[in-house]
């Protein structure tokens, strides 16, 4: 339905047509012609900022070695044009009772592409009770061309918290990569994805993803 102007008289009783009508009338106001087609469904065509996607499912891994996808998105043909840039966060809490520290492995992955890996190695908890948190920022931004971008991507681990204390201290960790011109083609749709992947199989080491963010600018 698109825009048209309407007139009302004293007493008129309102159809479900009309108040349709000043209900597009009104989107059409606020959001322009396009309506809000590209606010309500897609990450696709709007210029504007938006939280595109969350994921706020708290998805463990526990006592595997494998690579495990904790984090799946299918990103839409064009959605990066030649000139946007995606931010990706990740939240999540880390418990290592394993006797000795391990390494834990992050990887950001486009397509067929690893746009990023990204290890590091929490320290041994011996009381069982204390975690470490983890944050990690992707930052994606398009060389004015659909077939070649520029990623950096940082992974900080803080110091172990106390269960439901607070901490200000610094990091035991943080690491960065970067991928400086990767070529995968963003014309088709494909799927972004986190993955994690413990030393060893054990049941001292622990991993909740607590939330995923992408945005679009």
């Amino acid at each position: 339905m698109a825009y048209s102007f309407q007139t009302f008289s004293v007493g008129e009783v309102l159809t479900a047509t009309k108040m349709n009508q000043v209900e597009v009338n009104v989107r059409d106001h606020v959001h322009g012609t396009a309506g809000v087609a590209n606010i309500a469904n897609d990450y696709i065509t709007s210029d504007m900022m938006a939280d595109r996607i969350r994921d706020v499912t708290v998805q463990t891994v526990v006592n595997t070695a494998a690579e495990t996808t904790v984090f799946s998105e299918t990103l839409k043909a064009n959605v990066m044009g030649t000139d946007k840039m995606l931010v990706l966060t990740l939240l999540a809490s880390h418990l290592n009772h394993s006797v000795t520290n391990r390494t834990l492995t992050l990887r950001v992955k486009y397509g067929t592409t690893t746009i990023a890996t990204l290890v590091v190695n929490p320290v041994n908890d011996p009381t069982y009770t204390d975690s470490h948190f983890l944050l990690l920022r992707v930052y994606w931004s398009m060389r004015n061309t659909p077939n070649l971008s520029v990623a950096i991507s940082t992974l900080s681990i803080s110091d172990r918290i106390t269960t439901g204390g607070y901490d200000s201290g610094g990091l035991v960790g943080a690491v960065v990569s970067a991928s400086k011109a990767f070529t995968e083609g963003t014309t088709s749709d494909k799927t972004l994805a986190i993955t994690l992947q413990h030393e060893i199989a054990s049941t001292g080491l622990v991993t909740d993803v607590l939330a995923v963010q992408v945005q679009i600018f």
